[in-house]
């Protein structure tokens, strides 16, 4: 049984039995069950000043191996830090700072589901790749 499909119970200060939210299985899942590199609570670091100051110098594999680390795929956290990333990634045309990591076939799959992959196939047309 997957992780995401156990029953979560709460008890209300009433008494009653409830399930728990999606906040609360992700507090108790993380309680009982901890993965190495996941934090109880969401990292500053991914708040919009932290995340806009590490891209500005091109923090880009920390910023993904943190995302990967820290959010299920499925996140909305996930979704929106590895959209920004890849999209500045693809507007500065930083193709090779991520080029030899496991994320370039994520970022180039980004690109082509999204329908700007231009960018990236200029890149490696221009360097022989």
């Amino acid at each position: 049984m997957l992780l995401q499909e156990r029953l979560i119970a709460v008890r209300e200060p009433s008494g009653t039995l409830k399930t728990a939210t999606l906040s609360q299985r992700h507090r108790m899942t993380e309680t009982y069950c901890p993965r190495p590199g996941r934090e109880l609570h969401t990292p500053a670091m991914f708040n919009s000043d932290h995340l806009e100051s590490l891209l500005d110098r091109k923090e880009y594999v920390f910023i993904l191996d943190r995302a990967c680390a820290q959010f299920e795929p499925d996140d909305s956290d996930y979704i929106r830090v590895t959209s920004e990333t890849y999209n500045r990634i693809a507007r500065e045309r930083h193709f090779q700072y991520i080029r030899g990591t496991r994320h370039y076939g994520a970022l180039v799959f980004y690109l082509m589901f999204n329908k700007e992959v231009d960018a990236v196939l200029l890149d490696n047309i221009q360097s022989d790749r």
